[in-house]
């Protein structure tokens, strides 16, 4: 609760960035306290940092603030412009990061069930053959790109977002980093 000897440790050493690895209610004190010293260090964080809660409780001193996510703004994914327009349509509000990720899931778990129905002769698969069924789901062009896996079920290719909190306090893309796993 107390912040300020790690405060006074940190402006001390003028760091070039301090990387928060908590959630955003503590994040955003400590943002706040280290701003309201005089520290203009570079603030990062996980993805505990994305979202109103941070922003309300960090206010202006959350402009800046960059932190990593598996999942960008909505409108980062210019392939999936229809879907936000049909989304805002259909249910009168904004469509998240989260809600595009969640689609691409819900993708790849149908065409992992089509493919095990079809190799069990169009009958009703077991869990086992559904489970070996999305390990090799190969499901290309979705909104968040490309979809497939290794043979123990860790996604290739994934991508790690680095956001940045605007002055207008909403998050854009500064970065981009391709990960995954290995394709063994």
């Amino acid at each position: 609760k107390n912040l300020k000897p790690m405060v006074d440790a940190i402006t001390a050493t003028k760091p070039d960035v301090v990387y928060f690895g908590g959630q955003y209610d503590l994040g955003a004190p400590l943002v706040k306290a280290l701003r309201e010293a005089g520290s203009n260090t570079v603030f990062m964080g996980a993805d505990s940092l994305d979202g109103s809660d941070f922003i309300k409780l960090a206010g202006d001193a959350a402009k800046g603030v960059y932190y990593t996510a598996t999942v960008a703004p909505p409108a980062s994914y210019s392939g999936a412009k229809a879907f936000r327009d049909t989304f805002k349509r259909r249910y009168s509000s904004e469509v998240t990061g989260f809600g595009i990720l969640g689609y691409d899931a819900m993708q790849v778990a149908l065409k992992a069930l089509r493919d095990a129905i079809e190799l069990n002769d169009g009958k009703r698969p077991s869990r086992i053959q559904v489970e070996s069924a999305l390990r090799k789901v190969r499901a290309p062009g979705l909104l968040t790109g490309d979809i497939r896996f290794n043979s123990a079920g860790d996604r290739i290719d994934s991508t790690i977002f680095i956001l940045k909190i605007g002055d207008d306090l909403t998050s854009r893309v500064a970065g981009v980093v391709k990960a995954g796993a290995e394709k063994k």
